[in-house]
């Protein structure tokens, strides 16, 4: 286990490819459980294909699944400490979960596949709103 100092945007996404699992052990606060928000650090560390050691929040749920992380009891360092070692001491369980990151990696969109579908969504919005005026407008006002 390697606990880094903060690293510069391009020296860690060379560090995190050495890694087996990311950690993001949220502690259950108001801001954590009512405003919520997607942790930037799960984002990236499934970006990377990496499984993750989370909280058992609900936040955390929206991201993760059993297949692709280890949720353990928020505010719980043994809990932690637990998720930490069985994670460990099981690497045929991190490689099904790694495998499973990949997997959910493949069905993602990306940034521009997303936009893409989002315009042509779009697009079709607006061939469906103007198809009815082809005809001409109608006039209230006839003569």
């Amino acid at each position: 286990m390697k606990i880094h100092a903060p690293l510069h945007r391009q020296a860690l996404a060379i560090a995190i490819q050495e890694f087996d699992l990311g950690f993001a052990p949220l502690l259950r606060t108001e801001r954590n459980t009512e405003q919520g928000g997607y942790p930037i650090k799960i984002l990236g560390y499934l970006a990377s294909g990496l499984p993750v050691i989370a909280s058992d929040l609900r936040v955390n749920r929206q991201l993760l699944d059993p297949d692709d992380s280890f949720l353990f009891v928020p505010n719980s360092g043994a809990g932690l400490r637990s998720t930490i070692i069985s994670a460990l001491e099981a690497p045929e369980i991190l490689v099904r979960k790694r495998h499973a990151v990949a997997v959910k990696l493949q069905k993602c969109s990306t940034w521009n596949q997303y936009s893409d579908g989002k315009r042509s969504g779009i697009g079709k919005k607006v061939r469906r709103a103007i198809t009815p005026l082809r005809g001409g407008f109608a006039s209230a006002n006839p003569g």
